[in-house]
């Protein structure tokens, strides 16, 4: 791993992701790669168990959301609304990043509409990732 990687990332040392992915491959390849950067991460293979790692997780635990958009059982757009309206503190301000083989406009402007804060087109670019974890954090005062 190049020097600049490493030190782009060391701010996510310790943080808590909830990756939701429901194809095993791309889930194991993000989850393997955050774990590295010293993440500590919760899978969820659809939006059902995304929410309800969500729930059962005590307010403030999740630093970050990423969240899949096309998944059965229930999907990223509906999982977000749905953690978003979670009567809990930390409901309306954990960042949600979309993760999507879409990248047209309409489905960039779908996620911000489902109230997720950044989109990432697949297969993932990690540096992107971590430079979009940067902007929110240092929009939103987070993590």
């Amino acid at each position: 791993m190049s020097s600049d990687m490493q030190r782009e990332d060391r701010g996510l040392e310790g943080k808590h992701i909830l990756a939701a992915e429901d194809n095993d491959i791309n889930r194991m390849i993000v989850v393997s790669i955050l774990e590295e950067q010293g993440c500590k991460l919760t899978e969820a293979r659809d939006g059902q168990e995304a929410l309800s790692a969500f729930e059962a997780s005590s307010p403030g635990y999740f630093d970050l959301i990423l969240m899949d958009i096309q998944m059965p059982v229930m999907d990223g757009y509906e999982a977000t609304r749905r953690i978003r309206a979670l009567p809990r503190p930390d409901a309306g301000n954990v960042p949600i990043i979309a993760m999507t083989a879409n990248a047209f406009r309409e489905d960039i402007e779908k996620a911000l509409a489902a109230d997720m804060d950044d989109v990432l087109t697949k297969p993932l670019d990690i540096k992107l990732l971590f430079k979009k974890v940067e902007i929110i954090k240092d929009r939103e005062g987070l993590l």
